[in-house]
């Protein structure tokens, strides 16, 4: 049961970048798809009067995970308010492409859109500005709010789409990321706290953070994680609450860490378009595609996502642990150890002195 979930609940969080999530995103699933060499979405109709527009969307996770009800509330939408001008089959649960083949499979023309995390393996580096470590979001919605205010003020952000033949037009910000851990009563504000502290991170980027902060992380494959976790292999695991709520793993943990309203990460992702397939539509198809992109999809993952929430809150409720919440003040020295890793981000941009604006902006905009 576990196996299934954990496809499920699992996406990505990502920054160079391996993948997690899971109810607020979903994990890589693995298809034997290849995408097809051509140029332009297979868009059977575009613009001609009174045809049907037929488009294939690819979702990497089943239709259960949050993120997948997004998609199809999205897809959902645009189909009835176009008073049935669009049809969109929407190929769940990776059957037509896995998280790592979307980029490519769009792109290249084997889907019109797909929903897709922001990696910078990928061509991307502005947009990775998301995705960075201990940025005090104020919420799932503000942050996605803030996206898309820094999008419409800084142009770079959907150039990198465009330069890669791409279009963007609905994100969502994963659950903030976590600290828990196995021994009880267990306080942890400062970084000092978790000097040589084995902690278990499924992604890479999120070992080589708290590695710089002090502690001794251990990165798993998903086949391990669970048994690491039932034998105590380490003391503790970075994680999304939600993550946590959805496996059961409160009881295996007995404090807590809130990591400020924004947490460790909260990594990116939404819905990607072949930049020739939008263009190719009908102007108001076009604009209920971008307008809808925006409220719909967003708004469907948040309510998808409720339930998960209330289970949290239940659980550490009836569990008696113990959970120490951050202040903003108290993240600042977090970030302060971290300062490298965005620094790093600045001077490898395509022009550092408008990542460095990014930057400020984002700061501002998080009150960080």
């Amino acid at each position: 049961m576990r196996r299934i979930l954990i496809l499920g609940l699992l996406v990505l969080c990502v920054l160079a970048l391996p993948l997690v999530a899971a109810c607020g995103g979903g994990e890589e699933t693995e298809t034997t798809a290849e995408p097809t060499e051509t140029t332009a979405a297979p868009t059977e109709t575009t613009a001609a009067t009174g045809e049907t527009i037929k488009l294939t969307w690819a979702e990497m996770n089943p239709p259960n995970i949050p993120t997948a009800v997004g998609t199809q509330a999205y897809a959902d939408h645009i189909v009835e308010a176009s008073g049935g001008r669009v049809e969109i089959d929407v190929h769940g649960g990776g059957s037509l492409y896995g998280n790592t083949e979307v980029f490519d499979g769009v792109r290249m023309g084997g889907a019109d859109a797909g929903s897709y995390v922001i990696e910078s393996g990928d061509g991307f580096h502005y947009n990775i500005l998301f995705n960075l470590p201990f940025i005090n979001y104020p919420g799932m919605k503000e942050a996605v709010e803030i996206y898309w205010t820094l999008y419409e003020e800084f142009p770079q952000f959907e150039q990198e789409f465009t330069d890669l033949g791409l279009a963007y037009t609905a994100h969502y910000q994963n659950p903030p990321v976590h600290l828990h851990f196995h021994e009880a009563n267990k306080v942890v504000r400062t970084p000092e706290d978790i000097k040589g502290m084995s902690l278990l991170a499924l992604e890479g980027y999120m070992a080589e953070w708290f590695s710089l902060l002090g502690a001794a992380p251990e990165n798993p494959s998903y086949n391990d994680l669970f048994s690491m976790i039932d034998t105590k292999a380490a003391d503790g695991f970075i994680q999304h609450c939600l993550f946590m709520a959805g496996f059961d793993l409160v009881k295996q943990f007995k404090s807590h860490t809130i990591l400020g309203t924004g947490g460790a990460n909260m990594m990116g992702l939404g819905m990607l378009w072949n930049k020739d397939t939008l263009n190719g539509l009908p102007a108001d198809i076009q604009q209920l595609i971008l307008d809808s992109g925006r409220e719909v999809y967003l708004d469907a993952i948040l309510e998808a996502n409720a339930g998960d929430v209330e289970k949290w809150e239940t659980a550490i409720a009836e569990s008696g642990n113990l959970v120490t919440t951050l202040t903003p003040e108290e993240i600042k020295p977090w970030q302060d150890v971290l300062q490298p890793v965005y620094q790093s981000w600045i001077d490898g941009a395509p022009d550092p002195a408008v990542a460095q604006s990014m930057f400020d902006r984002l700061m501002e905009l998080t009150g960080n």
